[in-house]
């Protein structure tokens, strides 16, 4: 949906989104923004692994709130 606005903040936005960052750290040169991605596979990987670190943080956070 980022990319549909066509606002170039929402673009680069969007391709630092999971899907993106993984198709850029597998090498992929098929992707939605017609060319290749602008950054190399480790940013892509780094990308990924940023959003698993915020992912499992906020999952710490609230199984730390509400005591499962």
């Amino acid at each position: 949906m980022l990319l549909m606005t066509g606002s170039r903040l929402a673009l680069d936005l969007s391709l630092r989104m999971p899907m993106f960052a993984g198709l850029a750290f597998m090498g992929s040169t098929d992707n939605l923004t017609g060319g290749p991605m602008p950054y190399p596979a480790g940013e892509g990987l780094a990308w990924l692994l940023a959003w698993v670190a915020a992912g499992l943080a906020a999952g710490h956070a609230v199984l730390r709130r509400r005591d499962a």
